[in-house]
């Protein structure tokens, strides 16, 4: 299973809380481009869930990340990167080169 979420409400993942404890997702893609939150800090709060510390979470951006938004986002957590517009092969061959 993998996950893609594209507006958290507010500034926390409440809302996600018992979808993240009832199932288990392989991957998650987080997209940047959010209302309420920016992917870099979604990612953040994914990898606070014990049983997601170790699942591999894609960062989705509109734009090139810069060296510090990749630097960012390795700390938070991102496995990889997807940027958009992109192929549907592109998005199998990421999902296979962060999947165990």
């Amino acid at each position: 299973f993998f996950l893609m979420i594209r507006r958290p409400p507010r500034s926390t993942l409440f809302p996600y809380t018992t979808l993240f404890r009832s199932t288990k997702f392989n991957v998650i893609i987080a997209d940047d481009d959010m209302p309420n939150m920016d992917g870099i800090s979604l990612i953040r709060e994914i990898k606070k869930i014990d049983s997601y510390k170790f699942t591999p979470i894609i960062f989705l951006s509109k734009k090139r990340p810069s060296m510090r938004q990749k630097e960012e986002g390795m700390i938070a957590g991102a496995a990889g990167w997807l940027m958009k517009p992109f192929a549907p092969e592109h998005l199998v061959a990421v999902i296979r080169k962060v999947s165990p």
